[in-house]
């Protein structure tokens, strides 16, 4: 049961956060390496406002081939920063991110069913590459050697799964100093769809261990999730922790249907604002927590952004925000999840059916390459049917689309445009949190700019909480949008 009094914490207190991706920025320098925090990550300890101590573990964009240059990073990281990083190798990380990641569970996640082809789209060693690698997130935190805990009842681990310690060909062996990062007092909090399998992990060990999940993208309805091939392996593995948060309520409950629904269990709610379920002798809180922009850190940008754009010359991006036209703008990762094709075909068939819209309106597309520093497999072949599109649309109605592809926006940039865009249009066809609406918006207001029109997906998150935007199906060009 959870007390009445407000849960306070103090800077005596220790969490582990384990994620795929460290809050760094990690590249090599004439004079070693060049480090810094990424407060766009999400887990930044600072970004979060967290008074308590702090220890990372995940991994870093740069390739760290050789053995003893990995052991000095390793070693720099954990000593200055207090992040454990985890060096996969190449072959390995291919199958656990960019494959059963990236193109096995992220469309399922946002409710996109496999069909299946000329080839299975689950594969058993992308699988068991998921399984190594979560075991091996488990590894980092936890102890080589522990009391053993009282017994809780038997908690099931993954039938698919290898044996519970593989030796992975990735990784060399972790320092003393990394193997202490466990002591028996931190809170673990273990984020994202990339490490489902680490609670069952780290309870074979620790079974009394202080586990927090959260999700940061939808959890699909129980239609679809009965698709994934191991469902129930990674649906336990979500329930042998204390604590489950979710972006949205309707992630939350579709969570729920599918506990119901593949293993008969029931939920109740608790006070403060909780859903629990029993499971195993565990009670598993659930809670819906989104996440939102810092003003300070936003307006401390926005303050080293020039009022003007630069002026590049005849065919750049800033080229295209100038002259006085209404700028359509947006900023998407290259994943046919965003939207952008449906975007395009809108913008087409507009300009198509109404014609004074071919003069003094322009629709300016950046598409970012790669996700979190690391690029994107699928992206070159997205790239390619888009610039098809703009093709025939420029061809027919000269510059009315600007598209450009970038590695990266910087947040600079970003504030820059979204203070020459008039409209920001974001048409994802299924998306979790994306926080460019709330940018867009507190960015002109603190610029002292008109607060321009936001366009907004149905199926994103902030659509339900900017009650101001204009809500569209991305799937119909004829459909009027909701205010």
């Amino acid at each position: 049961m959870l007390s009445d009094q407000q849960l306070v914490l103090t800077t005596e207190e220790k969490v582990i956060i384990v994620a795929y991706h460290l809050p760094l920025r990690v590249d090599r320098a004439s004079n070693g390496y060049s480090i810094e925090w990424d407060d766009e990550r999400g887990i930044d300890k600072h970004g979060m406002g967290l008074p308590l101590k702090v220890t990372y573990v995940g991994c870093i964009e740069l390739d760290v081939p050789d053995m003893a240059e990995q052991e000095a990073l390793e070693k720099l990281l954990f000593e200055q920063y207090n992040c454990i990083v985890i060096f996969l190798e190449s072959k390995l990380r291919d199958k656990f991110y960019h494959r059963f990641c990236r193109l096995y569970l992220a469309p399922v996640m946002h409710n996109q069913m496999h069909v299946m082809e000329d080839v299975d789209p689950f594969q058993p060693d992308e699988w068991r590459a998921y399984c190594v690698v979560n075991q091996l997130f488990a590894s980092k935190v936890m102890p080589p050697r522990l009391p053993s805990p009282p017994s809780r009842p038997h908690l099931h681990p993954p039938p698919h799964s290898p044996s519970p310690t593989p030796q992975p060909p990735c990784t060399p062996s972790p320092s003393s100093q990394v193997m202490e990062v466990y002591s028996g007092d931190e809170m673990i909090w273990v984020h994202d769809y990339h490490l489902m399998l680490t609670p069952s992990c780290i309870v074979r060990k620790l079974q009394l261990a202080k586990i927090g999940f959260f999700m940061h993208s939808p959890f699909p309805a129980s239609d679809v999730w009965r698709t994934v091939v191991v469902r129930l392996e990674l649906l336990r593995s979500l329930l042998n922790v204390d604590l489950v948060g979710f972006l949205m309520f309707e992630y939350t409950r579709n969570f729920l249907t599918c506990c119901k629904r593949m293993l008969a269990l029931e939920y109740e709610f608790q006070k403060g604002g909780f859903l629990g379920i029993e499971y195993e002798g565990r009670h598993v809180m659930l809670q819906v927590c989104t996440f939102g922009i810092s003003p300070q850190q936003l307006q401390a940008r926005l303050e080293k952004v020039p009022i003007e754009p630069p002026s590049l010359g005849p065919g750049t991006l800033w080229d295209a925000c100038s002259g006085g036209r209404v700028v359509i703008g947006a900023i998407d990762y290259l994943d046919r999840l965003k939207g952008v094709a449906p975007k395009l075909l809108a913008w087409e068939a507009l300009l198509r059916d109404y014609p004074h819209y071919r003069r003094g309106y322009v629709l300016v597309q950046v598409c970012v390459g790669a996700r979190n520093r690391i690029q994107i497999k699928t992206a070159p072949q997205v790239e390619g049917e888009l610039r098809r599109i703009v093709e025939r649309i420029n061809a027919a109605y000269p510059g009315t689309v600007h598209f450009e592809v970038r590695s990266r926006m910087t947040p600079s940039e970003r504030l820059q445009l979204w203070c020459a865009t008039s409209v920001l249009a974001i048409t994802a066809l299924r998306e979790a949190i994306n926080v460019s609406p709330l940018e867009f918006v507190l960015a002109r207001h603190r610029r002292g700019l008109p607060a321009g029109t936001l366009i907004l997906s149905e199926f994103t998150g902030f659509a339900r909480v900017l009650n101001g935007c204009l809500c569209i199906n991305p799937n119909s060009q004829v459909s009027e949008p909701q205010p």
